[in-house]
């Protein structure tokens, strides 16, 4: 468990928990779209939604840099169970697509490809999902 604690006095918070954060999944995939991976808990179960974390691939393993995240909050899957949502990010030249359900995650074809979207060129090879993340 990782609570966030904060001591500010001045500010009258002294001590206010602000939540756990819970791992849904490990791992370390593109994903593409013939893997599905199923979360621990249910995003809707969080006190605010998901963070996404991926990490740069290279040398065929995940390496911990060129980390990035993307948040998806629970009314996404209480409004749009199962429909798919764009994480990309131009500095790194990842634009990955994901199916986001309550209880899993679906990938898509793009994710382990390369080309370029709306003129941005992407490489989705260099980047994998690491961490499915409660918040």
């Amino acid at each position: 468990k990782n609570n966030l604690i904060i001591r500010a006095p001045a500010q009258g918070i002294n001590d206010r928990n602000f939540g756990e954060n819970r791992v849904l999944w490990s791992g370390a995939k593109w994903p593409d779209d013939t893997q599905t991976l199923t979360l621990s808990e249910k995003i809707s179960g969080q006190p605010n939604g998901a963070v996404f974390l991926f990490s740069k691939y290279a040398d065929d393993t995940w390496v911990n840099a060129e980390w990035t995240s993307y948040f998806v909050p629970k009314c996404f899957v209480k409004y749009f169970n199962g429909n798919g949502i764009a994480m990309s990010d131009p500095y790194y030249g990842t634009f990955k697509y994901l199916y986001v359900s309550d209880t899993s995650v679906k990938g898509h074809d793009i994710n382990n490809g390369s080309g370029a979207n709306n003129g941005v060129k992407y490489d989705n090879r260099k980047h994998v999902l690491r961490y499915i993340i409660g918040v």
